[in-house]
């Protein structure tokens, strides 16, 4: 009575087939996926949200950008010139639109 021999792992006392274990072993890669794809459904799902709520705009992700580059030149002794405001970026980008 060799169990082996016949296609089955004893584990913990209970006999198992290799066909269910390579069954389990597919199905949680599917669960992995299937998470990871759930992941970023969720992260799609905020941002658009945040958008259409008005939270997350072109004129909040700069202001982010600037004040972090301000941060970033607290501890140097030599300054590079400060980003402009929005308003003046955007002044400049229709100007620079307009020349060419």
């Amino acid at each position: 009575m060799d169990s082996v021999d016949q296609g089955q792992e004893n584990h913990g006392g209970l006999s198992v087939s290799s066909s269910v274990m390579t069954l389990a072993i597919q199905r949680c890669g599917q669960k992995s996926r299937f998470l990871g794809a759930l992941k970023k459904v969720a992260l799609v799902s905020t941002v658009l949200v945040l958008q259409a709520c008005g939270i997350l705009t072109k004129e909040s992700i700069y202001e982010g950008l600037r004040s972090q580059e301000k941060i970033k030149e607290a501890g140097q002794s030599v300054l590079p010139a400060p980003l402009p405001s929005y308003q003046d970026y955007e002044a400049e980008r229709e100007r620079l639109k307009k020349g060419n």
